[in-house]
């Protein structure tokens, strides 16, 4: 089984440190994708995953997510994953998007934040209908905790 993870940083990245050691224990093909860097390198050297780069913004750029989403679909569609599982916001949601595109049989997305939270107007309202967007992408959501399980329930 080939499963690809992926963060929009690779600092990120650190969330899974444990469950890849695990994964590749169990004879799982275990990539990961994110934001090219240093990070990202020492990330692939330390633990058992073949890493690949494509450039993700943390901010709302729509031309640049736009160009990070067509590339994620290639490189999915390379890869040809069963499971795709997205961790933190933008990688969510363009990975949720790509890996319906690109047609990956499982796709989770694991919830570790809401930046709709600490933000207001136009750009909370945006924030939650991204958020909406990847989960209904998804066919599983994960939460970090039962209160953010909660917060994501109360928004819909």
């Amino acid at each position: 089984m080939r499963i690809a993870h992926l963060t929009t940083v690779p600092l990120s990245l650190g969330f899974l440190r444990g469950h890849v050691k695990y994964l590749d224990s169990q004879n799982v093909d275990v990539h990961v994708i994110s934001s090219p860097g240093e990070q990202l390198d020492r990330f692939a050297a330390e633990h058992p995953v073949t890493a690949h780069s494509v450039a993700m913004s943390r901010q709302i750029s729509p031309l640049a997510d736009l160009v990070s989403l067509l590339r994620l679909v290639v490189c999915l569609r390379k890869l040809r994953p069963e499971v795709v599982h997205a961790h933190t916001p933008k990688a969510g949601l363009l990975g949720m998007i790509a890996g319906w595109l690109a047609r990956v049989p499982v796709r989770m997305y694991h919830v570790h934040g809401l930046p709709l939270e600490t933000t207001t107007g136009l750009k909370r309202r945006l924030l939650s209908i991204c958020e909406r967007i990847a989960c209904h992408l998804a066919h599983q959501v994960f939460c970090v905790s039962p209160s953010l399980r909660q917060a994501v329930a109360d928004y819909g």
